[in-house]
């Protein structure tokens, strides 16, 4: 069974094939973002576990009732979304990210906001990488072997954008791409490899995937990147 969902800054809303509509989902606002708060979403989809549709507006959850990660899994309910705030180990917890993909198996999450229940605080982590365990969506443990991890990019750059080409995600940063790329090693299933210094992109929702290359826009033109390296494309838009 196929479902769609709708999003705007507030709410998420379900097909309704029958009567022809989007029925919204949740009896309250779920999200609190702007109007460039897009929704990025996600689906978790595997033999092993239920499908999920993971989505987030890229704002940390408030402690209380909007914004961070969510989830529709319809043997959950048809009528409302979940929020999603798994440990971390430790006194930590997922508040939050950016962007989500599903890679080897894992759902990926990158530039997190991770919080302490310890301190009270919540800290934006924008050059992590954090994954779940293999086929486990629910285990985000990095104290346990065979749970979750994180790696972080080695800059002091933010991650802006980023899309799956094949088996690696390829990812903007404020001034350069980056790869994140699958290992064989259980202990750190994915490492950064930096691609170039190339400004390719200025936006969240400013990339598109093909077969063979991301592409992306930002000041600097518009560029394809095929995981080696970044070129323009543009260059016969005389009025680009």
């Amino acid at each position: 069974t196929k479902e769609t969902l709708i999003f705007d800054n507030k709410r998420a809303a379900i097909y309704d094939g029958t009567n022809n509509r989007f029925n919204p989902l949740d009896a309250a606002d779920i999200m609190a973002g702007t109007d460039v708060d897009y929704i990025w979403a996600e689906n978790w989809q595997h033999s092993d576990s239920t499908n999920r549709l993971y989505f987030t507006n890229g704002q940390q959850y408030d402690g209380a009732s909007l914004d961070g990660i969510r989830y529709y899994d319809s043997s959950v309910s048809t009528t409302t979304t979940t929020l999603f705030t798994p440990a971390l180990g430790g006194t930590r917890l997922l508040y939050g990210c950016r962007l989500i993909f599903v890679l080897k198996q894992r759902l990926v999450i990158l530039n997190t906001f991770e919080h302490d229940t310890g301190t009270g605080l919540t800290d934006n982590k924008p050059q992590r990488a954090r994954w779940c365990q293999a086929q486990g969506p629910g285990n985000w443990d990095d104290t346990a072997a065979g749970g979750g991890g994180f790696v972080d990019a080695p800059t002091g750059e933010q991650i802006i954008s980023g899309r799956v080409l094949q088996d690696e995600v390829i990812v903007f940063f404020t001034n350069s791409v980056w790869s994140l790329r699958p290992t064989s090693d259980p202990a750190l299933p994915f490492v950064w490899k930096r691609i170039n210094d190339f400004r390719a992109c200025d936006g969240k929702m400013a990339t598109m995937q093909y077969d063979r290359y991301i592409i992306a826009l930002g000041v600097r033109g518009i560029t394809a990147t095929n995981g080696v390296e970044t070129k323009r494309v543009d260059n016969r838009i005389q009025d680009f």
